[in-house]
């Protein structure tokens, strides 16, 4: 047996079919709704803050690394 077909679903499904066409009119539409101000800030704040930790630390590892080179 294929393994598509090794599920009973996937058999029996075909019987409850329609042969209707499909009423476009009867499909409810939901229109994503973008999220306010405060609740994209209160969202993404975690992320802008480990934004600017690992921007403030590759400043410092940057700094850090020149104040120890050796000019010749």
């Amino acid at each position: 047996m294929p393994p598509m077909l090794e599920s009973p679903h996937i058999l029996y499904v075909s019987g409850y079919l329609s042969d209707k066409e499909l009423d476009h009119t009867v499909i409810p539409r939901f229109a994503p709704r973008p999220p306010g101000l405060q609740q994209s800030v209160k969202s993404g704040s975690m992320q802008m803050a480990m934004l600017l930790e690992e921007a403030a630390l590759s400043f410092f590892f940057a700094q850090w690394a020149f104040h120890r080179m050796e000019l010749a």
